[in-house]
């Protein structure tokens, strides 16, 4: 699956950017976390948790994340920008 970012920097309009591919699901104790591997060949696991992937959608083959700022480089808000 590919994943894009949601990327709002007005808080309305919303960008999509191609971070990378679904690579593989790892199960946690707390909530499991996605594998994305970056076009840069880095994987960044992404908590698989409704605030941060929004949206999967099969038919397009295709997962959102709204990830917080850190988590892909240059990419996502900082925490206290997300509430």
């Amino acid at each position: 699956r590919a994943v894009r970012a949601l990327a709002s920097a007005d808080g309305e309009s919303q960008q999509l950017e191609q971070l990378g591919e679904v690579v593989d699901l790892e199960p946690g104790v707390a909530q499991d976390r996605l594998i994305v591997r970056t076009p840069d060949g880095e994987r960044v696991a992404v908590p698989f948790v409704e605030a941060l992937v929004p949206e999967i959608d099969p038919d397009a083959g295709t997962v959102t994340v709204d990830p917080p700022g850190g988590l892909f480089p240059g990419v996502g808000r900082a925490e206290e920008d997300r509430r």
